[in-house]
Formats: structure tokens, sequence, C-alpha cells
């Protein structure tokens, strides 16, 4: 596609295919609730576009505070058509919730929020829940709902050109390390990246591609499958994440029944199928039109793939079907990807070594899996983090990026953008190698433990503590390091968190669950644990796409803010490390 706007992708959709449905809204049973064809979203837009030209000036930042569905594309193509940058925001589900919604509309200097009625008054009774603060902050931007527009206009204006170097949307990230910030996309970078997604992606042929999403629509994986299927002018079921959440079915029905070819999410999308879709269930499905099932976590889980695959093998998925790949919202959102149909590579090294920085191959240890190869004309380099300097092959360091995709900083922050985006690459904060032209990605380096002068990965202690006892919560465990006194910095010691699931939680042993983490933990790792906290379900925090938030988790464990179930007693705390 010959195209250097958002705007120039939708408008070019609307004139292949005016009367083709664009998206189509699910229920929680995987049924048609409602849809809106390529000429609806253009002309509703439209009219969102003519009341913001009423209300901003062109660059203005106008936030979206909608439901998951119909409303988000229409206020998101409305924003860009009246030449505004769009600022999509999580909506607020807790009271907890509030105090980052209502920073990432004061950080980004909206004014406006595009919202529904009911959504706007949820909002505020949350708010008034966690305090007067976050009253404030919400109260400071102006909503407009959406309900109030007409659906269309008799003689709508045109979109508002724009420049491929202006701001498109502000992308937050989701904040699983640090504080959120406003990751700033041009028109150019998006179309950039959309380019390398169809070519990674191997969409050659939009008429052969059906393509479905339950993947929260202001996160950058959830915008980018949306934006992929306007840019091949095909068709995308919806299904609301907490639709997924509480019924994961739905996802796996929706492909089943409406013979979808590309749909994915993280690692715990997969796990999650795995672990609540019965065998009576399993019956009914017919996953054989699945064509690419794209799993962008890093690192990875080779165990979650194989456990999914060999579950749903006899629907018709087929494991080639899997398709790992890397990205991040500071490149907007893809990176590098494998190869359509053929089977992800894998490398199973030895685990110490690559602790210590080395790639040994090994026949027992960590398995690895690829996350293919740079896409589109990104190019990927694997550096010392202290130096800056390449490491050489058989060498772990941090993943730096640079090329058309990469975002241009952050909102407001010229010191973190200065850091990360400076000298022409961006620094991703994950680590990883390249094995033959394959991107191998290991952790992020942030989330490294370091204990007695060693490495060790955080995913790597929080997986063998999922095996450890039965009453554990898969993929809602946090590891990370405090010192003695509770602080940080030297003399640091280890910290599991871990969600009990549900069954177990009246009948709790907590001493023998800690006891068996703890065992684990010094025979896999040669670790001590310092302090085991078992608290209920949903008490780990979590990126609106899965992932574990450690430096959030530890922060509300510092502040005793985790109201545990039970926590590690003196036997925890005391005896003979173990030799390292």
């Amino acid at each position: 596609m010959t195209a250097a706007t958002l705007i120039d992708v939708l408008r070019g959709a609307v004139a292949a295919a005016p009367d083709r449905a664009a998206f189509i809204v699910l229920d929680a049973r995987a049924e048609e609730a409602e849809r809106i064809t390529y000429e609806e979203l253009d002309a509703r837009a439209s009219v969102v576009a003519a009341e913001l030209r009423r209300r901003t000036r062109r660059g203005d930042h106008v936030a979206i505070l909608v439901p998951p569905g119909l409303e988000f594309l229409v206020a998101f193509f409305g924003c860009l058509y009246a030449g505004a940058a769009a600022v999509p925001v999580a909506p607020a589900l807790f009271p907890g919730d509030v105090a980052r919604l209502g920073g990432v509309l004061s950080d980004s200097g909206a004014a406006l929020v595009l919202t529904t009625e009911a959504l706007h008054g949820m909002t505020m009774r949350l708010a008034e829940m966690a305090g007067p603060s976050e009253v404030r902050a919400l109260a400071s931007v102006t909503p407009i709902h959406l309900e109030g527009l007409p659906k269309d206009a008799h003689e709508p204006d045109e979109p508002a050109p724009a420049a491929p170097d202006e701001l498109a949307f502000l992308q937050y990230t989701s904040g699983s390390v640090g504080t959120p910030k406003g990751v700033r996309v041009t028109h150019a970078q998006v179309v950039a990246n959309q380019r390398a997604i169809a070519e990674g992606f191997g969409h050659e042929d939009p008429s052969a591609i059906t393509i479905a999403s339950w993947l929260p629509l202001h996160h950058d994986m959830g915008l980018g499958t949306v934006l992929q299927t306007i840019w091949l002018a095909t068709s995308c079921y919806l299904i609301s994440p907490l639709d997924f959440l509480q019924r994961p079915l739905v996802w796996l029905t929706a492909i089943s029944r409406h013979r979808v070819t590309t749909t994915g999410g993280p690692n715990f999308a997969y796990e999650l199928c795995t672990r609540r879709i019965t065998p009576a269930q399993r019956a009914g499905l017919d996953l054989s039109s699945w064509r690419l099932a794209y799993n962008g976590a890093e690192p990875v889980r080779a165990e979650v793939l194989d456990r999914f695959a060999s579950t749903f093998a006899e629907c018709g998925f087929r494991p080639e079907t899997f398709y790992p790949c890397y990205g991040l919202a500071e490149a907007v959102l893809f990176v590098a990807g494998g190869d359509v149909g053929a089977p992800a590579r894998r490398l199973c090294v030895d685990r110490d070594a690559v602790e210590r920085g080395e790639v040994l191959l090994a026949a027992e240890g960590r398995t690895l899996v690829s996350c293919g190869r740079p896409r589109g004309d990104d190019r990927v380099v694997i550096v010392d983090p202290d130096t800056g300097v390449p490491t050489p092959p058989g060498r772990v360091g941090e993943i730096w990026i640079s090329g058309p995709s990469v975002a241009g900083g952050y909102l407001g922050r010229p010191q973190e953008t200065d850091e990360v985006f400076g000298g022409g690459f961006l620094r991703t904060g994950d680590l990883g190698f390249v094995h033959e032209g394959e991107l191998f990605v290991t952790g992020r380096r942030k989330d490294m433990i370091i204990v007695r002068g060693k490495n060790h990965y955080a995913e790597d202690i929080e997986r063998t503590v999922e095996g450890a006892s039965d009453a554990v919560r898969p993929g809602c465990i946090t590891a990370f390091a405090v010192d003695e006194e509770g602080g940080g910095g030297d003399g640091e010691r280890l910290v599991v968190v871990a969600e009990i699931k549900a069954a177990h939680v009246d009948a709790l042993d907590g001493q023998a669950v800690a006891s068996a983490i703890r065992d684990a933990i010094t025979a896999r790792h040669r670790l001590m644990l310092h302090d085991a906290v078992l608290v209920a379900p949903g008490a780990v925090p979590k990126t609106s796409s899965g992932k574990v938030r450690r430096s959030a988790c530890r922060a509300l464990l510092l502040q005793g803010q985790l109201s545990p179930l039970w926590r590690g007693d003196s036997a925890l705390r005391t005896g003979q490390v173990p030799p390292s």
C-alpha cells in the first residue's frame, strides 16, 4: 500500500471496500452484537472531527476514554481527521486505577476527553472513592459524550490533511517497568510499522485474511491489530477483554465460528485457554483456519506453546501456527518476527552461563524461543549496555533498535528521551542475543535480580515458583529483590509474591506452600528465599496486556499495601545460604 498517513490508510480502505464490514463486535458467546462498515466508520469519524474542530486547535491532544468496541475506533479516527493527536487511555475498573488514569490525562496535556456518558459517570464515582486529588485530575478535562453526537452528517467535511511527520497519537507505555510515559508516534512511524507487520505476517493477499482481537484497544498490541485490519481493508472480530478474561472460550469460539486466520496475544492468553477450557468445550472447536497465532510477550515461553499446541491439537491447531515475535511501544509495536508456517527455532542454553551473559548451547538447561529477525527497514544490534559497544557473537547484551518505526521519544521528558532514544538508537532495556541471524530475548535488564554478585532472571524464578505448589496461580507471581531492611540497593535479598488459587484460599497452609517455594528455588537456582508473600487472587498488579508489574508489586509490598494471606516467618529469613 502506498500511504503516507493513517488518514490515507482509512480513506484507501473506504475507496477499496466501502460496504465491507470493517469491525464486528462479538458478545460473550462470540455472537455478533454490532458491526460497522468502512464507509460508516469514515462518516462517523467525520462527525467527531467536526465537533473537535470547533473546540480544539490543530495539534491539540485529545484523550479517548471509551469501552472497547466501535466507539473507540470512531473516536480515534475522529481525532486524526480533525488534526488532533489521539491519546488512548485505559478505563478505570477500580478506585486504585484512577490515579494512573488521572496521571496520564495530566501528563498528556489533554484538554478534552472523548468518552461515553455511562463510562464517564462511573469513572467519576471511582474517583470520589479514591480521593479529592483524583476527582480534581479528572474534572480538569472536559468530556465530550460520543452518544450525544449525530451518527452521520449530511455533508461531512473532508479530513484535515496531515503531514507524515505529524504526531498521530501518544501511546502510553504499559507501566510494567517504571512510570507510564507517553510515546510520541508520528503518522510515518506507524505507517512504516504497519507495512512491516504486513510483511512479517505474510499478509500478501488481504482477501484471505480475517482478524480477531480481544486485546485492549488502548494498548499497543490491540491498537496495532485494528490498524492492520484497516491497512488490509479486511474484517476484524472484536471481543471485550473482560469477556476473554472471564471466559477465554469466547476467543477460540470466535476463531472457530468465523474462520479467523490471524489473532494472538501474550503468553498468558494461551496459558489461560489451556487451563480453563474443558475437554467438552474443546470438542466443539475447529481451529483449522488459524494461520498465524502471534505471541508478543518477551521472552516467549516454550512450555506455554507446547501445552497449548498439545491441548488443542484435537481441534485442528497446528504447532507451526505459532508466530513468536518481539516489539515494544517505543518502536510503535512490531520489531521482529519469524517465517509464517515454519516452526519457531529453539535453543537450549546453559542457564548459569546466560545469567553471566554467555550463550552456551547445552543438552539440558533453559529453552529459548526465537523471535525471528527484524522486519521492514528496522535494524537490531546487541550492545553492552554499560559501554555502548556491540557485543561479540555468543554474548548477551541489550537490544538496541534503529529505523523508521522507532518513535520520536517521550512527551515532556527530554532527559529520558535522550537516555532511551539518543544517539540514533532506541535502547530497549531488554536483554538478548542474535544467533544465526535470529533474535532471542532473555529478559529485561531492570528485572535482573543480583544476589551476591550473581545475576538471576526474575522470570526464571517465577517459573520455578509456578511449579512448586498446586496452590499457586500460574502467571500471577512476581520475584524481585530488596535489602534486609526492606529498602533496595546493596545487600539484596530475594522476595517472591505469589497469588493463591481461589479454591485454596480458605484452607491455605501458608507454611507448606512457602516451604515448597523455598525448596524449589534453592534446588533450581541455589538461592535462599528471604521472604514469601502469599496473596489473594488479583492482588498482583498487571499491565493491561497481562504482564506482571514487578516494580509496582515491589512498591506495594514496601508500602504495606498488599494485605497478604500469609507472609514468610523466620524460617524463610535465616539458615545456611546455599553455595553459588
